[in-house]
């Protein structure tokens, strides 16, 4: 046995084979990363999770720096990575050079694409499709979770904030949002405006406690959370995790705010620390933001 944020799960050396595929949209050829889990039959209907990939990086970097297939081979659930065009998604913001905003590649529509694909594949439970990102993965999953919201039954952003182009639409979508955000991250700001690539402005976003606000208000959520502590799962100086949950009976709103740590996915990972501390600040490994999503996945479905 492995213990994997704390829980034990098999050795499975497998894991890191997630098939490598294509799809062609709107002209592009598109690639994406799934893993299957082993005890997958297609005479069960199991969920769907879509995992976004942030800024620069690929799809097949997504399931190293999560564990998230670990955690579908022990929870029986297939998820899929794609990558975005040029590594990038077309997440809302104005005025970038990337060739996703540049051309305006219409990545909404190519995610539905992708699920519709995939439930011709597998037989997957239309009522859980859910999405994670991580950045600009994670602003993209806010997109989609506004203008794809009745096809998801929940959404998951660690490590982005709402553009400002997203916040001043009105959207109808409702459902269950996920929040992680670090309070010392270098690249998007827990206090929001503008993000920078050295002198490169890469757009505006809103703060963490705005976007947070923004959801609160977008599900009718009680405005009053409740707060508490998490106890980490390994002690770290200087580090402190908060819950606060907005409560709505279908909608709820769950914000994780991880004071001390950077631009990084909670977990005890040996890719927590992805890059240097001087570039993505440091990363938290008492806390597993792999498994907080999933369990609040099953939580609100």
């Amino acid at each position: 046995m492995m213990v994997f944020f704390g829980v034990k799960m098999p050795i499975l050396p497998e894991l890191s084979k997630a098939e490598k595929k294509r799809i062609e949209f709107a002209g592009i050829l598109r690639r994406y990363h799934q893993y299957v889990p082993s005890s997958y039959s297609s005479d069960q209907a199991v969920p769907l999770v879509l995992l976004l990939h942030g800024g620069g990086g690929l799809g097949s970097q997504m399931l190293r720096f999560t564990g998230f297939d670990l955690l579908a081979e022990v929870q029986n659930f297939i998820v899929v990575c794609p990558d975005g065009v040029e590594r990038h998604w077309n997440d809302g913001r104005l005025g970038l050079s990337y060739r996703a905003h540049a051309e305006n590649i219409d990545d909404v529509a190519f995610v539905a694409e992708l699920a519709d694909k995939l439930k011709d594949e597998f037989n997957i439970d239309p009522a859980r499709i859910y999405v994670a990102g991580f950045s600009n993965g994670g602003m993209m999953t806010f997109r989609l979770g506004l203008e794809l919201g009745d096809k998801l039954a929940g959404i998951a952003a660690v490590a982005a904030n709402l553009p400002l182009e997203l916040a001043d639409k009105k959207y109808k979508s409702r459902l269950p949002v996920l929040l992680v955000h670090s309070t010392i991250d270098p690249i998007v700001s827990f206090a929001g405006g503008e993000i920078f690539q050295g002198q490169r402005s890469l757009g505006r976003v809103l703060s963490a406690k705005q976007t947070v606000e923004f959801w609160v208000q977008q599900n009718t959520c009680n405005p009053k959370p409740r707060v508490k502590k998490i106890e980490p799962q390994m002690n770290e100086e200087s580090i402190n995790i908060f819950r606060a949950d907005y409560e709505n009976k279908n909608n709820p709103v769950r914000s994780f705010t991880v004071e001390g740590a950077g631009h990084v996915w909670p977990g005890n990972l040996a890719t927590a620390q992805y890059l240097p501390e001087a570039k993505i600040g440091r990363a938290c490994r008492g806390f597993n933001a792999s498994l907080a999503i999933w369990d609040f996945w099953q939580e609100v479905t």
